[in-house]
């Protein structure tokens, strides 16, 4: 039997937490196991949306471009990245659906307007050349393969009567199957961070003249959401909802206003919904490297906005259980209560804003909601206690019944019977991304970052092989233990895989952000304030060893 070395990331400290890697661990084999190995009826790196022919709705002989994208990009991320690179051969393999562009399904000719599904591959394509050791026959190859998705974007944003936004029909944009157009904010801001992966691509390649043309495309796209998507509040002209300085989803070509009014069939507000949050496709680049796209401000006040919007929702306050629109959507079954665009987007979001009580509580939304093994009277197939479905109903999980099941029978909002395709591949694997930024391992140059971003009770956190790139292409595997005794407030953190690095960086945290001796800690750590908590944080020069250590304690010395 063949084995394969892939991250593995546990959490330690309360039940939901302890489950929080299981839940990991089976996701990543649920995600390996849709990796087809072209014995079959499949080509070889076909990775199927439904991880088996038996659910109700179902994907399985389908390679959704959003979906894909995605679970290349976390097949990587856990490691596994020969089976990400079959993946992605087999995507670039296929005739493009529309001539220079891919449609909402890779194998078939089906949503044209899928800019965000485009944006998903083509990450997944740089991200297998990136832990690849960013070699350059592949790079001059993807690049020579995908330069016409981003002729695409060009085109599109030259026909644009907003600058260089992007026309879409999309999930992500709320007119999937519209007779209209989006110029949508989640697109244009992915199309910008693909180009700017892909202009390094072209730089490490030699390729001065395409480095240069995605530089200007990138450039545009951000001047062009500056001036269009960004909210002037509710005396502005765009005749918003949305706060001043907020993003919005986009413009409706209808009215040539913010578009805050989705349609998957019945219509529902979009004024206050995930999607504002576009920022956590910063992380698809590269963690740790968003000074170059100089958003800070826009990206955290839309993210201040929808958790304010959030917090009014009773599952949101209790169970940490996420709603894309806010509650104020659909109801259950499709965009509202959804894994992926949903509960994993949220959940990014805090935790790239380092707001570790709202992060806690979505962590622990996570792991209640993945997990289905105590339903005594299941609505849909059961194929693995701990992998996350497409849908929920969370009035369900309060009363004891199947919440992993989408509302059913709800005719005013002509709502569809969704049984919630357990292990679908979006949903399923934007968990995985969730928990990769959890372990918050990254590289800068040659300096290997290690800060973790933990729930409050998490007493211990090991993580073990998790992939990163130094600037040179060479490939490191990466494990550290994190221990966190609050009784003695002592904090230990150990990292292996540090040899080739010029220095470590450390964070502890999250700590209280009253430290009692914070005087002392600051002539050795940098104290960082976020929200409620504070980290503290240490730059360690190479010594040589594989194995670094650095202890923090919190507490009055008395003598």
């Amino acid at each position: 039997m063949e084995t394969r070395k892939y991250t593995r990331i546990r959490l330690e400290g309360t039940d939901l937490l302890n489950r929080l890697g299981v839940i990991y661990s089976q996701i990543v084999n649920d995600l390996l196991m849709k990796v087809d190995d072209g014995n079959g009826n499949y080509p070889r790196g076909f990775l199927h949306t439904s991880t088996t022919p038996l659910s109700t709705p179902n994907y399985y002989d389908q390679m959704w471009s959003r979906d894909v994208g995605r679970g290349i990009q976390e097949l990587v991320e856990c490691g596994l990245i020969d089976d990400a690179r079959s993946v992605a051969e087999c995507v670039l393999g296929y005739d493009k659906s529309f001539g220079n562009h891919f449609g909402r399904v890779v194998n078939q000719d089906f949503g044209c307007y899928e800019v965000d599904g485009n944006v998903s591959l083509l990450m997944g394509v740089y991200r297998v050349w990136k832990y690849s050791g960013k070699n350059r026959g592949m790079g001059i190859r993807y690049l020579e393969r995908c330069a016409e998705v981003f002729g695409w974007f060009e085109e599109l944003a030259e026909e644009s009567p907003y600058g260089g936004l992007l026309k879409s029909k999309s999930e992500l944009s709320g007119n999937p199957d519209t007779d209209y157009f989006i110029f949508a904010l989640f697109g244009t801001y992915g199309a910008m961070i693909a180009a700017l992966a892909f202009r390094e691509m072209a730089d490490d390649c030699d390729d001065q003249e395409r480095s240069l043309w995605l530089t200007g495309l990138a450039d545009r796209f951000k001047e062009s959401l500056l001036q269009w998507l960004l909210s002037r509040g509710s005396k502005g002209d765009q005749k918003t909802k949305t706060p001043t300085g907020v993003w919005l989803n986009g413009i409706d070509e209808r009215t040539g206003l913010a578009a805050e009014t989705g349609d998957f069939g019945p219509e529902f507000d979009i004024s206050k919904w995930t999607r504002q949050l576009p920022f956590i496709l910063d992380y698809d680049w590269a963690d740790g490297l968003w000074d170059e796209i100089r958003l800070a401000e826009v990206n955290r006040s839309s993210y201040e906005y929808i958790k304010r919007e959030m917090c009014k929702g009773y599952f949101f306050r209790k169970y940490g259980f996420v709603s894309n629109t806010c509650f104020v959507g659909m109801g259950g079954r499709h965009d509202d209560t959804m894994a992926g665009y949903g509960q994993n987007y949220f959940t990014q979001a805090a935790l790239l804003q380092g707001d570790v009580n709202v992060y806690t509580k979505c962590l622990d939304g996570i792991a209640r909601l993945a997990y289905d093994g105590d339903i005594v009277e299941p609505l849909t197939l059961d194929l693995n206690p701990w992998v996350m479905h497409e849908c929920f109903t969370y009035e369900n999980y309060e009363t004891g019944f199947d919440h992993t099941f989408g509302k059913n029978g709800v005719p005013e909002k002509c709502i569809m019977h969704n049984p919630g395709d357990e292990g679908n591949l979006v949903q399923s694997a934007e968990t995985v991304k969730t928990m990769s930024l959890v372990a918050g391992i990254f590289v800068k140059g040659n300096v290997l970052h290690v800060e973790p971003r933990l729930p409050w009770e998490c007493t211990r956190a090991r993580v073990k092989d998790y992939p990163v790139v130094k600037n040179d292409g060479s490939v490191h595997r990466i494990s550290y233990v994190f221990c966190l005794d609050r009784w003695k407030n002592s904090y230990r953190l150990q990292v292996s895989g540090a040899a080739d690095f010029e220095a470590v960086v450390f964070r502890i945290g999250p700590l209280p952000n009253v430290l009692c001796n914070e005087r002392e800690l600051s002539g050795e750590w940098r104290i960082d304030r976020k929200y409620s908590a504070c980290f503290a944080s240490k730059r360690v020069k190479h010594s040589g060893n594989d194995r670094l250590e650095v202890t923090l304690v919190n507490e009055i010395k008395i003598v």
